[in-house]
């Protein structure tokens, strides 16, 4: 007996997980709670040293796959293992401590599907550890280093793009280890102009972004040093375009390399990010604090 497809065209989900065995079961339940029923969900597991493996397996199916990288290599290689075995004509992706809320999948399949468009973007929400809700995010005008399209790709799961211009991009960069979204944007975004493919967004919040104790890519001064240092060597011209995001994101560099002991880089870093945005003191200050033996703390705050 030939079961029923779901209607529709077919949505690839990602989750990569590392060491999250106790949360990893709720953002899966999530994805099979939602409304749009014609998908499939690949579970990238990057050599996780807990009880992932044991937490996942009960849920697999048809439509739930389980992989398992052979070294940990990080979250960006691991969205990329997981877009590779991909099969649906579109992509999305899912931390696996987070949550998509049931309509999630239908209202940007919706949109796509409506519009005709590459990518589309929606809102999230964040909730602190006890529940209280810390903020929303919509999508909204990026700026001039995007062309001031509007637009929100900031986490993985807030947009869904087709995988043929995923792959046509190159997919993640796998050398960093933060600001991977925001990276990948950064060619996405001119992609889609050249090719004269268009953007669309939902202006509410579909993913519940949970923030709690355990290791988060934004407190990993190394990964966001490397992250931050990375996007604007890769690309330069583009920061060129707006120099207060370029001296924003060297300013984050630079505060990520005290923490990280780089003192030496660190002092070219705020040189550097004082003259691309000249019009902030703060960043003299520190640069001008870089070079004191003790350092005030509280011009490290990025």
């Amino acid at each position: 007996m030939q079961l029923d497809q779901p209607a529709g065209e077919l949505c690839s989900v990602v989750i990569p997980t590392h060491n999250r065995a106790k949360l990893v079961a709720r953002a899966i339940r999530s994805v099979q709670a939602q409304t749009y029923t014609a998908w499939e969900l690949i579970v990238v597991d990057d050599a996780s040293t807990d009880d992932t493996a044991q937490a996942v397996e009960p849920l697999l199916s048809e439509r739930i796959r389980y992989l398992r990288q052979p070294r940990n290599a990080g979250a960006a290689a691991a969205r990329n293992a997981g877009a590779r075995a991909a099969r649906g004509r579109y992509i999305t992706f899912l931390d696996s401590d987070d949550e998509g809320l049931p309509t999630w999948l239908e209202q940007l399949m919706g949109m796509v599907t409506s519009t005709g468009v590459a990518l589309v973007c929606c809102g999230l929400s964040e909730f602190e550890p006890d529940g209280r809700h810390r903020l929303t995010r919509i999508p909204t005008d990026m700026g001039a280093l995007f062309d001031h399209t509007v637009a929100q790709l900031t986490h993985g799961s807030d947009y869904l793009v087709e995988k043929r211009v995923f792959d046509a991009v190159g997919g993640f960069d796998e050398l960093l280890r933060s600001g991977q979204h925001t990276e990948l944007a950064l060619r996405l975004l001119p992609y889609l102009r050249e090719q004269g493919l268009r953007v669309a967004n939902v202006f509410e919040p579909l993913i519940t972004v949970h923030i709690h104790r355990g290791a988060r890519i934004r407190t990993d001064w190394e990964a966001m040093f490397q992250g931050h240092s990375r996007a604007v060597e890769k690309h330069r011209l583009l920061f060129e375009k707006d120099r207060r995001m370029l001296s924003n994101y060297l300013s984050i560099a630079a505060v990520c390399g005290v923490r990280t002991r780089r003192y030496g880089e660190a002092r070219k870093l705020f040189k550097e990010a004082a003259f691309a945005h000249p019009q902030r003191p703060v960043l003299w200050a520190r640069l001008a604090a870089s070079r004191l033996p003790l350092i005030p703390r509280l011009l490290w705050r990025a």
